[in-house]
């Protein structure tokens, strides 16, 4: 196999959109919209992020055995990039929408059950994503080289990740802000499109 292209090199490594924007998101400000403007108590909002993380260490491992023995016409990992995508951005604009819902007790049930589809699809796009690095790039130099775009990729959209609370108290003409769902909206249709053109990449666009 010869070198990369440019091209193909970028695209993948774009595909760490999805990881590091959302996720430095939700690192940063997630605990804060549950308190502050979802108005959820501490012990109820705590509950629904430990059920969530609790998850996380169960279904990494169990993706990479599912991943490993998937058989498809798009090969073992690129399916789940490409049909994962959508729902994983679903899942990430539901955490930050505030639902009517009264009671504290279900709405810290409905931010726990986000978050916990959230988590499952982080999963399920990023361990296959990971693993075809090898498969993409079979020399050690190639590799190293497409880590570098997906480092800077890491790097520039986890600064953004940083900018959504500015984002959501952005105002539009006539006085309203965006406000968190628009700019969690924004940023699962980023991933989606990263995770696409990621999936692409590995399979040369053919």
């Amino acid at each position: 196999m010869g070198k990369l292209s440019w091209g193909r090199k970028l695209a993948f490594g774009s595909g760490d959109t999805a990881l590091s924007l959302l996720g430095t998101a939700i690192d940063v400000y997630f605990l804060f919209f549950l308190l502050t403007v979802a108005k959820v108590p501490p012990a109820y909002a705590a509950a629904a992020i430990f059920v969530a993380k609790t998850w996380d260490w169960v279904n990494d491992p169990l993706m990479g055995v599912i991943s490993d023995r998937t058989r498809s016409r798009w090969g073992r990992r690129r399916p789940w990039m490409l049909f994962g995508a959508l729902p994983f951005a679903a899942a990430f604009t539901l955490m930050w929408w505030i639902p009517p819902i009264r009671d504290a007790r279900w709405l810290a049930v409905y931010y726990g059950l986000a978050y916990f589809l959230f988590d499952t699809g982080f999963t399920v796009i990023g361990v296959p994503f990971a693993a075809l690095l090898p498969d993409l790039a079979p020399t050690y130099d190639e590799r190293t080289s497409v880590s570098a775009w997906r480092m800077a990729f890491s790097i520039a959209t986890g600064l953004l990740g940083y900018a959504a609370g500015d984002l959501a108290a952005l105002r539009l003409p006539g006085g309203r802000a965006v406000g968190w769902p628009m700019v969690a909206a924004a940023f699962g249709v980023l991933s989606a499109l990263s995770l696409w053109a990621a999936a692409g990449a590995a399979g040369g666009w053919h």
